[in-house]
């Protein structure tokens, strides 16, 4: 029996020993939220036209759950070529957690962003692995958004300019912008590559910006949403400017752009930066425009008798207009339009939000060669002048539509019956002004100048037809006729 107590005890106590050594090299744990651990890399801490790798440190949390101290050791797995992981040990008290640092080797070799670059292993004092984590690099971006500035008008109809931090991820413009104004974007990069550092490694190319918004309808016209910046060398800087306008159907509501710029190095690496702007277009209250004048037909001459003009005005504000009045005039033309208490919805409904009509005139008799402004006007509340618009008519000369065979320089004249005296071809051409030489007709006459510029009229004698030859014949033979039956009758008399 005492034999038997004797071993029960020597077993227990062996036991106990082996429990505490697996209690005390079980004690180490890997604190890191991740379960992943980074390397922070930044290639602007080459500086040397030779150097080949730069001295990167990396932070790992390891906790000491046990009731002794412990040791540890760091190894790394699977490094990319010519990375070293420098000898790195510590100590953890117990009941503690350390945050152990290392030091690794790393070359100008790997892409902006996060990459996992091997596996970091944890070992106790006798060499066995206690934990495993993913070990990552972090590379920083070799250029910076030096510079970001959105210009645009406010809806109070004021230009603002808002100008952001580079470390801002998101921007958001302070006030709100008005449909139908330019926005311009002022971007500006610069390469963050030491001079001092090899140079056939630190040129920045195929640098473009890619902005890409969530509604295309923002824009007016098709909007090309990639550019390219110049290459760009180390510690310089390049800028490129990009404007549109904000259309003026744009609903009012919030956008977003997301913003990608994209970069090259020499040696290789590519680097990414995205930032988000966000812009809200919101429309004014009141805001109706003369959308369109048209002046039909298109192509007017001294000519022309009568003119029309199509006009469309439109609400682009978010509230309905009950008392829309619009005008339209001009003097020399003797056009004089008033048209009142016209109806607008606002501007959400495409249907109702939009007034046209048709205006017909009839030209004065004697109308000159020139151009005739027009004054368009819309008011609100009948008199509130809300847009004024100065639409032009060209009035070319009758002879600038066509040309006369024997000679380029003829010009043909008319009246608005379409005939015309001597006299009145005569003062025509006095009133508009006849050139210098050349020639008109009308009918049988003819008007030309000499070299003195006295006006020459001539009369032009147009050849007989088989028409006229034929009806001469026939009256001939009437004549005839009639001669010979009263010399009969006479002779009967006798």
């Amino acid at each position: 029996m005492g034999v038997g107590n004797i071993k029960y005890k020597l077993l227990f106590v062996v036991l106990i020993l082996i429990l505490s050594a697996s209690f005390v090299s079980g004690s180490i744990e890997i604190s890191e939220d991740e379960n992943k651990v980074f390397v922070d890399v930044d290639y602007a801490r080459f500086s040397d036209d030779d150097q080949d790798f730069i001295l990167q440190t990396g932070e790992i949390a390891i906790s000491n759950t046990g009731n002794e101290e412990v040791s540890i050791t760091l190894e790394a797995e699977g490094l990319p070529a010519d990375y070293v992981l420098q000898d790195t040990s510590g100590t953890i008290a117990p009941n503690s957690t350390e945050s152990i640092t290392f030091t690794m080797n790393v070359t100008h070799s790997l892409d902006g962003g996060e990459e996992k670059i091997g596996v970091l292993h944890v070992k106790d004092a006798a060499g066995n692995t206690q934990g495993t984590i993913d070990l990552f690099q972090r590379t920083e971006n070799m250029f910076e958004l030096e510079k970001f500035k959105v210009a645009y008008t406010t809806l109070e109809n004021k230009a603002e300019r808002d100008t952001f931090d580079q470390g801002d991820d998101s921007f958001e413009l302070d006030k709100e912008i008005i449909p139908g104004t330019e926005v311009t974007f002022t971007i500006e990069l610069k390469n963050l590559f030491d001079q001092d550092y090899d140079s056939d490694k630190t040129d920045l190319r195929d640098v473009t910006i890619k902005l890409e918004v969530d509604d295309d309808d923002l824009f007016e016209d098709d909007f090309d949403d990639e550019y390219d910046f110049s290459d760009i060398e180390a510690d310089e800087k390049d800028t490129k400017t990009v404007s549109f306008v904000v259309s003026d159907e744009a609903d009012s509501t919030t956008y977003e752009f997301e913003i990608t710029i994209e970069a090259e190095d020499d040696e290789g690496p590519k680097y990414k930066l995205e930032r988000k702007l966000t812009l809200e277009v919101k429309r004014e209250k009141d805001d109706v425009r003369v959308e369109s004048v048209k002046f039909l037909p298109a192509k007017v001459t001294t000519c022309d008798s009568s003119f029309k003009v199509d006009v469309e005005i439109k609400n682009f504000g978010s509230r309905k207009q009950r008392l829309t009045a619009f005008s339209l005039a001009n003097s020399e033309l003797s056009v004089a339009e008033n048209v009142v208490k016209i109806l607008l919805e606002d501007f959400a409904d495409e249907d109702e939000n939009f007034w046209t009509k048709t205006f017909e005139y009839t030209f004065p008799q004697k109308l000159k060669k020139g151009t005739y402004e027009f004054d368009a006007m819309v008011f609100i509340d009948d008199d509130e002048l809300m847009d004024h618009e100065i639409p032009k008519l060209v009035v070319e000369d009758c002879a600038a539509t066509g040309s006369n065979d024997s000679d380029d320089s003829s010009e043909e004249s008319s009246s608005d019956n379409g005939t015309e005296t001597e006299n009145e071809t005569s003062d025509s051409e006095s009133t508009t002004g006849a050139p210098s030489s050349g020639s008109s007709s009308s009918g049988g006459v003819s008007s030309t100048t000499d070299s003195n510029g006295n006006l020459v009229i001539r009369t032009v004698e147009d050849p007989y037809s088989v028409e006229d030859i034929i009806i001469g014949f026939m009256i001939v033979s009437v004549v005839l006729i009639i001669a010979l039956i009263i010399a009969l009758f006479v002779k009967l008399l006798r």
